[in-house]
């Protein structure tokens, strides 16, 4: 039962038939000189303006208790609701029980616009409704924006109990409205406006009657508090009635008997659904947030929400299938389109994008959709620029940002991407590329105390990532072990899939790309845990760096095993291992050496040590001296000082090695003074 969620507040409802609630002495609808019967006859017959027809709502009829279906309906508690509901309320005050209406109409919690209609004090012998209440009408600041005395000259009915008590009863002279109360109405009716703007975050909240936001004022972990106003939910149960039963509501009756406490449940979680995808599409709700927690729903009124879901349902059902006159009468919502929209309505125009995961600014939004949206080959062609790195082993391609606006605006949203992803994502300890505060002595260290290894290298890896697969691994990778059924996370999976997209070139993940390394580790993730996990149940040592790995024990062990084992889980994820770089080795004597990602492991008298290959210094001194002599125009310099820095640190006799190809291909007059010698040389060097 209302299992038809996936839709969302409109920015603003239109609300055609607002409710004009008439309140005063008993109600007699067989009596033509009842106040109310006149008043709810001038409505209708007069209150079809602007588009805008009011329902004047006479709540006797409701209130008869073999009308309930529950049999537990409280009278104030449903005079309360509808006096939140209603958009203006009428009231006869001139006995002590419309006082006490009068009194609840125009709390400091109730929004609706009140008239008062009183008759004038030299028309009566005794005022019933006394002094203060009159004083309160005319002085109270409080109130003073929402109530309106309107005064009439009563038809007066007399009867004498005794010599000193007189009865007096009110009416309408030739059972008319007055005319400054006619006239009050129609203006009322001409204000009145159709549509109504819905508030979803409490800081910008206007003192609106339809609101529902976030209360972030009670911290708890994965729960959310919804504060929803009455008027609101009366208009959403409205809404899931008719779109769950339409016209024929003999069913919901039924459950209500039999099932009750399921009805409100069901209608509440419908609500609350409701709700929570409607702060989502407003960006008032992130859509992980909204998927990770649970939520509860609290009103502006101090009563239970289940209790006032049943009064709602109660007067709705009433409202349609009886209460006397009422029986025929349209519902109060012409139309679902006039207060919710259907989520998938809403992503078609582009609302999903990504951006509003990535940053809060709207005007960033709108620039990163707006060139997200761009045709794929223009966004290539003016965001993006390639160039070579030059190393003693191969030439390497590298697709990077352009210098112009397209491509600072790419290189900026593929900031935040990164950015939201380490925010949002979980990481494997066995990957140590690209990560902040982690280079390659920490992948490497954990091997020293290990004799025998086996390098595997993943064969392109870059560039044979399924970037379809890795949406999905996102995906997983942030919400875990959530039920992943639902329309949000179908909605979150197409954001995740746009911003994946938008991190590839020509349906490749581009080594230059800011999100690259960390798209890359989340990938494979859950490769990663899997083959440490056999590792380790196999008594082996692991460690990948992007796409080289390494695996390494204390005594020998079966490499063909472990080969295939890792090969299989490659190939789950459409990766493949290179075969051609594939090394077992073992160190036996004393001088035995492994090299990885630069760094050698070296077998000494007493144990292994961890020293800087040769290899690695030659090629982080080439690639800054290319740099020297070709400009940077691939920001590079700061990693690759970064490396020499690293090189000096750890082993301070490649200095003199790191001088003399310096000297050699880049700047003849170099000397060595201090690792800060080389941003300075850069720099320098730029000046010539």
């Amino acid at each position: 039962m209302f299992k038809n969620r996936d839709k969302y507040i409109n920015d603003y409802i239109s609300i055609s038939r607002p409710l004009y609630f008439l309140c005063g002495p008993f109600f007699n609808e067989g009596s033509k000189s009842d106040r109310r019967r006149i008043l709810r006859d001038f409505i209708e017959n007069n209150g079809d303006i602007n588009g805008v027809h009011p329902f004047p709502l006479i709540i006797d009829y409701f209130l008869a208790e073999e009308s309930f279906i529950t049999n537990k309906i409280s009278i104030q508690l449903m005079e309360e609701i509808l006096a939140k509901v209603s958009s203006k309320t009428l009231i006869l005050l001139d006995t002590i029980s419309t006082s006490a209406e009068y009194g609840m109409f125009t709390n400091t919690q109730t929004n609706n616009f009140t008239y008062t209609l009183t008759p004038y004090k030299e028309d009566v012998i005794k005022d019933p409704v006394g002094y203060y209440v009159k004083k309160s009408i005319e002085e109270n600041t409080w109130i003073s924006g929402k109530v309106k005395s309107l005064n009439y000259h009563p038809k007066i009915i007399r009867n004498a109990i005794s010599s000193d008590i007189v009865e007096e009863y009110y009416g309408f002279t030739k059972n008319e409205v007055p005319y400054l109360i006619s006239s009050e109405i129609v203006k009322s009716i001409r204000e009145t406006e159709l549509k109504h703007e819905v508030q979803f975050d409490i800081s910008t909240h206007k003192g609106s009657d339809f609101y529902v936001y976030i209360d972030r004022s009670i911290p708890r972990p994965s729960k959310r508090y919804l504060k929803c106003s009455t008027k609101l939910l009366f208009y959403l149960v409205e809404n899931a009635i008719d779109d769950e039963f339409g016209k024929d509501i003999s069913k919901l009756i039924y459950e209500l008997k039999h099932n009750k406490d399921s009805v409100v449940d069901e209608l509440l979680k419908c609500v609350i659904d409701v709700s929570v995808h409607s702060m989502v599409a407003h960006n008032s709700l992130s859509i992980i947030e909204a998927i990770r927690s649970d939520f509860d729903l609290e009103l502006d009124i101090p009563s239970d929400i289940k209790e006032v879901l049943i009064h709602v349902i109660e007067f709705l059902v009433l409202f349609r299938n009886g209460g006397n006159r009422y029986t025929l009468r349209k519902k109060l919502l012409p139309k679902a389109s006039d207060i919710v929209t259907r989520f998938s309505t809403t992503y078609s125009r582009g609302l999903p994008g990504f951006a509003n995961l990535i940053s809060n600014d709207q005007m960033i939004q709108r620039q990163i959709m707006g060139l997200i949206s761009k045709p794929s080959y223009e966004v290539n062609r003016e965001a993006f620029r390639s160039f070579l790195i030059y190393s003693p082993k191969k030439n390497r391609k590298v697709i990077t940002y352009s210098e112009s606006d397209m491509g600072s605006l790419m290189r900026l949203a593929h900031e935040l991407i990164v950015a939201f992803l380490e925010g949002e994502t979980r990481s494997s300890a066995h990957s140590y590329a690209y990560k902040k505060g982690l280079s390659i002595r920490e992948c490497v260290s954990p091997h020293v105390g290990s004799d025998f290894f086996l390098k595997l290298d993943i064969r392109k890896f870059f560039n044979n990532i399924d970037t379809t697969m890795l949406s999905k691994k996102v995906v997983s990778n942030i919400l875990g072990d959530i039920d992943q059924s639902s329309k949000m996370i179908d909605i979150f999976e197409r954001q995740i899939t746009r911003m994946t997209k938008s991190c590839s070139y020509v349906n490749k993940i581009p080594i230059g790309f800011v999100p690259s390394p960390k798209l890359s580790d989340i990938y494979l993730y859950e490769f990663d845990i899997a083959t440490y996990n056999e590792c380790q149940r196999r008594g082996l040592v692991f460690s990948r760096y992007a796409d080289d790995m390494l695996i390494s024990s204390q005594n020998e062990f079966d490499i063909e095993a472990v080969k295939l084992f890792v090969s299989e889980r490659l190939n789950v994820v459409n990766l493949e291992l290179n075969e051609k770089k594939s090394i077992s080795k073992s160190l036996q004597n004393i001088g035995d050496s492994i090299q990885f990602i630069g760094l050698n492991i070296v077998k000494k008298e007493f144990s292994n040590v961890l020293t800087i290959g040769n290899s690695y210094v030659d090629s982080t001194v080439l690639e800054y001296c290319e740099i020297l002599n070709n400009g940077d125009e691939n920001n590079r310099v700061k990693k690759v000082i970064g490396k020499l820095k690293f090189v000096i640190h750890h082993d301070s006799t490649k200095i003199r090695h790191i001088e003399r190809v310096i000297k050699k291909k880049a700047y003849p007059d170099y000397s060595y003074g201090s690792p800060n010698d080389f941003y300075s040389l850069y720099l320098k060097n730029n000046e010539r």
